[in-house]
């Protein structure tokens, strides 16, 4: 057996001047993607014949910047996405109330694929008390145009999100 030194998880400093002033914003995730990297942004450096001097250390330093506001902004809209889908949810349990409240529908016939008038089997008069109780719960106006374009759950939840 030989005696193999465990390897150190080092992050190799290009040179001391990685701690200037552009290193300052660095986040850990970004200075580790920093590490991880360092060896990719070397060898690639040497492949197109770039010395790895500090105008090129301070271009890869600006990329992470980058890559770090690149990560920030991608979380941002994931959580604009998420809370979109949570409004949906809200809109459609609301919705699913109402129809279940007063056109006696069970809640798990309540898809957003329903169709008010082939699945539900409601009539006119129907259609203009679920309009109206929509109205009321969502404080908005839903004109007697619009309510005939109205045909299922989804198209509801969509006009609703659209005005809320």
């Amino acid at each position: 057996m030989q005696n193999e030194s465990p390897q150190k998880n080092t992050i190799p400093l290009i040179n001391k001047n990685i701690q200037d002033s552009s290193s300052e914003g660095l986040t850990l995730d970004a200075f580790n993607l920093y590490g991880n990297t360092y060896q990719i942004c070397r060898n690639w450096l040497k492949y197109h014949n770039y010395p790895l001097d500090n105008e090129n250390i301070q271009r890869y330093l600006r990329i992470i910047l980058i890559l770090k506001e690149v990560v920030i902004l991608s979380e941002e809209i994931k959580t604009v996405f998420h809370n979109n889908q949570l409004k949906k949810l809200g809109v459609f349990q609301k919705i699913s109330s109402i129809i279940t409240d007063k056109l006696g529908i069970e809640p798990d016939k309540i898809v957003p694929i329903a169709n008010l008038t082939a699945d539900f089997r409601i009539d006119s008069l129907d259609m203009l008390e679920l309009m109206v109780a929509i109205e009321e719960a969502f404080d908005i106006e839903i004109s007697a145009q619009t309510a005939q374009t109205l045909t299922t759950v989804q198209q509801i939840i969509n006009y609703i999100n659209q005005r809320v």
